[in-house]
């Protein structure tokens, strides 16, 4: 049988400056993608999956103007952890959901699935990373920010698949680690100190990661290496929206 999930959609991130002013919106996930939406994509992408038990998103009021496939639109709150908690309150059952951003404008129902299907079910924390190279393969004309570890370049995805008991335990972490989840540095030095130097003397790899966010978490955590690098793209300026568009374009 297959476990199925709720979902919580974040999606109070802003734009501004000649990025807004070229798209008409202040709101990154009112952005326009041929037509559609950027939240509106993420969604769909979840409402065609059978892991998907409900939809809930998080953002401002604009977002009650669309006619959005979702169980649930909640008012956001200060900060992006916020919304999380928000969120949160809303799903009834104790167990696993998943967070998302709403900025992941090339994300499929497969890609979902897939890095679904590749978490543990003993693990309390999945985050999608990729190795530079694999991303690059798959993406070869996009940016990410990458950070050098031990082997190997990594960047991380806009999805978690987390255990709601971690919530509870380590609401400071995941306060400090959301903030800085596309700034792998800021990630690092949640870590501590020890973790810090042994990135600066590229000692540092993705089991030393996982072992240590296991221990934060209180629960088995595990970066998930083989899932979709379009887990990981998402637009923060004007020139991903052209890469964007250059990348749609030429792949019809």
């Amino acid at each position: 049988m297959i476990e199925k999930y709720s979902v919580i959609i974040t999606a109070g991130g802003r734009i501004e400056g000649d990025f807004a002013r070229h798209c008409g919106t202040e709101i990154k996930a009112l952005i326009d993608i041929k037509g559609e939406t950027i939240v509106s994509r993420v969604i769909k992408a979840f409402k065609e999956s059978n892991y998907i038990k409900e939809i809930i998103l998080v953002g401002p009021k604009e977002l009650n103007n669309l006619s959005l496939s979702v169980d649930k639109i909640l008012p956001e709150g200060e900060s992006g952890i916020d919304n999380i908690f928000i969120g949160l309150k809303a799903v009834k059952e104790k167990g696993k959901v998943i967070l998302s951003s709403s900025d992941m404008p090339l994300v499929t129902t497969s890609d979902i699935e897939e890095f679904l299907r590749l978490c543990p079910s003993d693990a309390s924390v999945c985050y999608p990373v990729f190795e530079k190279n694999y991303y690059l393969s798959v993406l070869p004309d996009t940016r990410s920010d990458f950070v050098r570890l031990k082997n190997s370049s990594y960047t991380g995805g806009n999805i978690f698949l987390v255990h709601t008991d971690v919530f509870r335990n380590s609401t400071g972490s995941i306060e400090k680690l959301f903030k800085g989840r596309k700034k792998p540095l800021s990630m690092i030095q949640v870590l501590g100190i020890v973790f810090l130097f042994k990135f600066l003397f590229r000692l540092l790899d993705v089991p030393d990661i996982e072992k240590r966010c296991s221990e934060i978490f209180k629960g088995k955590s595990v970066g998930i290496k083989k899932a979709s690098p379009r887990l990981a793209f998402d637009i923060d300026t004007w020139e991903d929206y052209i890469r964007l568009l250059n990348y749609l374009n030429s792949s019809k």
